[in-house]
């Protein structure tokens, strides 16, 4: 992983991936302006075009070229939201990290609220909470079914919302990817290493140009690591449950093989092959589990994906 580990004074990035949008670029790019100079804070803005249409990443060279404390990445190839994000935020140096998305459905001017309430609350992520979505009902009801998945992959309170509109200390992000790839992180990947974290209310408006890209596709493109998460997650608990039902049969075995001993009980019989099979089976559950993750290991080590896959960056300070 590439990042940007000089000293700095910079109190907060903002990370912005781009997938089209350039309709409301300009005006996205004017309202952080707006925002983050309202707030009195040193402060730079991070773009990454993740191989949109053309026109977006025109108007992002224009930008670079004319205003200060902005950067633009090129992405080589679309990698997607959540990895998109992550190549912004390595290549970031504020103390603090934003991101937002590109369509100002999330509001520019709701930064101050997460900022106020990680500054004063002294916590490590603060997640802008929507009261109302502004989308179709099929992205309601995926967006909900996403949730509920990371919900339980993740291990948070079952009421967390995940949204890409939030605030976080430069550490988390620092922790969860060390020097590993940009490309392995699934969404909701900071709430591994932020436990303090809470969510604050933020406005959310209806998309006011351009056409959502959000489809099936996209979903499941989305939800894919999470998904690997939760069968890891039943691997190590057939595991765990297969060792169990072998501990448990040899223990019953040790004792029906004392009393039988002291001429209590008959000769086990029928429940000495009930308790064989329950110990092969247990065997052949431990054996399961650990070819499974071994064979997902190896799948990893050979499909190795690069840490990063930036084509260039443009910056109009450096």
């Amino acid at each position: 992983m590439s990042t940007r580990t000089e000293a700095t004074h910079i109190a907060l990035s903002v990370v912005v991936p781009v997938f089209g949008s350039a309709a409301t670029l300009l005006e996205l790019h004017q309202r952080l302006k707006n925002e983050l100079n309202d707030l009195g804070l040193t402060y730079e803005i991070i773009y990454v075009d993740d191989c949109g249409p053309p026109a977006s990443l025109a108007i992002l060279r224009q930008i670079v070229s004319q205003e200060s404390h902005t950067v633009v990445i090129e992405m080589i190839k679309n990698v997607g939201q959540v990895a998109a994000t992550a190549h912004g935020m390595a290549h970031s140096r504020g103390k603090l990290i934003v991101t937002l998305d590109d369509d100002l459905q999330q509001w520019p001017e709701d930064i101050s609220k997460l900022y106020a309430e990680i500054i004063s609350t002294d916590l490590d992520l603060v997640v802008g909470r929507f009261p109302v979505k502004n989308h179709s009902a099929f992205r309601n009801v995926s967006s909900e079914f996403a949730r509920r998945l990371a919900v339980r992959s993740l291990s948070v309170d079952k009421d967390t919302h995940f949204t890409s509109f939030r605030i976080m200390r430069r550490e988390v992000f620092e922790n969860y990817f060390g020097n590993g790839s940009l490309l392995s992180a699934s969404p909701g990947w900071m709430y591994a290493t932020s436990p303090r974290h809470s969510e604050v209310e933020v406005r959310h408006s209806e998309r006011s140009a351009g056409k959502s890209t959000y489809s099936i596709r996209s979903l499941f493109r989305a939800v894919r690591p999470l998904f690997k998460a939760v069968i890891d997650g039943s691997l190590q608990f057939l595991i765990f449950v297969s060792c169990l039902q072998i501990l448990g049969v040899l223990v019953a075995g040790i004792y029906l093989g004392i009393q039988y001993s002291k001429g209590r009980i008959d000769s086990p019989g029928f429940t000495s092959i009930v308790f064989l099979l329950l110990v092969i089976i247990g065997v052949l559950g431990v054996g399961l589990g650990l070819l499974s993750q071994y064979l997902r290991s190896i799948k990893q080590l050979i499909l190795n994906k690069p840490n990063s896959l930036v084509r260039a960056i443009h910056s109009s300070d450096r």
